[in-house]
């Protein structure tokens, strides 16, 4: 991350997600209510009329930024089959830990046979780290997620071990990976989807968060003045074949992490020493970084 943030002239910055939360927290103000699901809504060419809890709202335009089980998704698409499943699941940890040997604006990134593993700084001493194992390791899964880990990374090369060794079972998140196929459309009329109700993905590029908040960078400067309904068209005209693109490459690298024959791995090792940096490295950032307007 460094190396390429001295490329662009820009920093780098990592933030965890309650900061980010209660950044955008701050930002709506009063317009933020909690609690209050979306119970459905009706839409027609001036608006839409949306369910609260026991009241209704009428609105320009509604946004589905509801996530990977969206109700607003369901609603516009209802015949559509359930997320897939990636094949792997996420075992996710945030500790803070003095002298944990994960430098500063580092993202290591470490494969194995069936087996990845990503940790880097945040703030502080505090570190993000993610053990991800493929479903041919944790069904059954049979014993407690942190002796899994330890059982599966104890011999990887520090600071693996030392991590999973220090989180306390109460930091220690489980999260079975899902996506979608991509889709052509993420308007119909005033309604919208945005995000993981839009274009969720697989974590393989790191992406989703960051995609999400391009979604709303684009449909802010979609909307403003002019149609509602014409700026909604505008911003999927921009962003759905991006989205597509990472949402096809992230399912792509995430099935390389679960490969667990040894000749296919150790091809796939060396294809990625060999190229990383003049093709692998160079792509991922190109597909990531690649012009929004």
């Amino acid at each position: 991350m460094a190396r390429k943030a001295a490329e662009l002239g820009a920093p780098v910055y990592s933030v965890s997600r309650p900061d980010l939360h209660a950044l955008l927290v701050e930002e709506a103000g009063d317009a933020l209510r909690l609690d209050s699901p979306c119970g459905g809504f009706s839409a027609d060419g001036s608006g839409v009329t949306v369910r609260v809890g026991d009241a209704e709202e009428r609105v320009d335009a509604l946004i589905g930024a509801d996530g990977l089980r969206s109700v607003v998704r369901a609603a516009l698409v209802p015949h559509e089959p359930p997320p897939r499943y990636a094949g792997f699941t996420a075992f996710q940890g945030v500790i803070d830990l003095p002298g944990s040997g994960v430098p500063e604006h580092t993202f290591l990134s470490t494969w194995g046979r069936g087996r990845w593993f990503v940790c880097y700084r945040l703030t502080g001493d505090l570190v993000y780290w993610d053990g991800v194992l493929s479903d041919h390791i944790t069904a059954p899964f049979g014993t407690r997620p942190l002796d899994l880990l330890a059982r599966e990374f104890g011999d990887w090369p520090d600071p693996i071990p030392r991590l999973v060794a220090a989180t306390d079972p109460a930091d220690l998140t489980t999260v079975p990976i899902f996506d979608r196929p991509p889709m052509p459309r993420w308007v119909h009329g005033r309604v919208a989807l945005l995000g993981d109700a839009a274009h969720p993905m697989t974590f393989n590029l790191g992406q989703g968060a960051g995609q999400s908040i391009e979604d709303a960078l684009v449909l802010a400067e979609c909307l403003k003045g002019g149609d509602v309904a014409e700026g909604l068209r505008r911003y999927e005209a921009r962003r759905v074949a991006r989205a597509a693109r990472i949402v096809r490459r992230s399912r792509a690298n995430g099935a390389l992490t679960r490969w667990r024959h040894p000749v296919a791995c150790a091809a796939r090792d060396a294809f990625m020493r060999l190229t990383f940096d003049r093709l692998v490295y160079r792509k991922t950032y190109q597909l990531t970084m690649e012009d929004t307007s």
